[in-house]
């Protein structure tokens, strides 16, 4: 009587018919382990694994989950000819005087320690507390799916400049709609839209261990910081917001503390299904 093979006898599921697998020209996998030490004296042997049909058939027509993607335009600071593109950074358009300069005191450095391209928000004491305005930027509008969620991921550190604790932050996600009178298109600028929703404290995004208060705690040394949009719980009147929302950006402002800088190295905005 011909053999059979026992691995091939362990999916009943297949009785005495041809294993589909096999149909479709499928052969059994044989999956090299990682090796962690290598073995002086047989150094070419190697333990196998042995796949069963159905799990072999699995790994082949099953497809990969797609990497996740940024939904911000230069999220990474490192276009070569523009390093700043993607971002709203000067604000004399709005006629707000606090603003005026907010554009002179940012930029982007090459190189910090092993990062590269690496957003620098400088300020001292009055700009980044006395008047409370702080230095800021925003990303360009992002179209707003609202059956998906999204994750704003940063990596930062605060630098001080004197013997003090340096700048603090906030970061966060802000919603809009179209300003009346625009005429929707595929390519809004913010000055085309007004704001109908923000994060507030306990949502925005935090550093460190602490998760509540109004500053997302940079902190001195590389970290990376997350949040989620929509929140978890929404009030009535939240809700009633998000509905009106047709756009969302990421919201970086360097705020409080004493002088010093904010930097920043990337800043991912993944979109996934709820």
């Amino acid at each position: 009587m011909r053999s059979q093979n026992v691995i091939d006898d362990q999916c009943s599921v297949f009785g005495r018919k041809r294993p589909p697998w096999r149909a479709a020209g499928l052969r059994r996998i044989r999956v090299l382990p990682v090796e962690r030490d290598s073995n002086p004296v047989h150094p070419t042997r190697r333990p196998s694994i042995t796949l069963g049909p159905a799990l072999a058939l699995w790994l082949v027509l099953t497809p990969s989950a797609p990497a996740a993607t940024n939904e911000l335009v230069n999220g990474g600071f490192d276009d070569p000819k523009e390093p700043l593109k993607g971002w709203v950074h000067n604000y004399e358009w709005t006629g707000n005087k606090f603003y005026r300069d907010n554009h002179t005191r940012l930029s982007v450095v090459k190189k910090d320690g092993t990062k590269k391209g690496v957003l620098k928000l400088t300020g001292t004491r009055d700009i980044l507390w006395g008047t409370g305005q702080g230095i800021k930027l925003d990303s360009e509008p992002v179209p707003f799916d609202p059956d998906a969620v999204y994750e704003l991921i940063v990596e930062a550190r605060t630098q001080a400049a004197t013997s003090k604790p340096g700048p603090n932050c906030r970061i966060y996600i802000e919603g809009y709609q179209w300003k009346p009178g625009i005429k929707p298109h595929a390519r809004p600028s913010l000055h085309e839209l007004r704001k109908v929703y923000k994060q507030g404290s306990g949502n925005i995004l935090y550093f460190g261990k602490a998760k509540s208060g109004p500053f997302s705690n940079a902190q001195k040394k590389w970290s990376k910081g997350s949040c989620t949009f929509p929140s978890k719980e929404l009030s009535p009147a939240a809700g009633r917001h998000m509905r009106r929302i047709r756009f969302i950006c990421v919201h970086i402002v360097a705020i409080d503390g004493w002088d010093g800088d904010i930097l920043i190295n990337e800043v991912k905005l993944e979109k996934k299904r709820k």
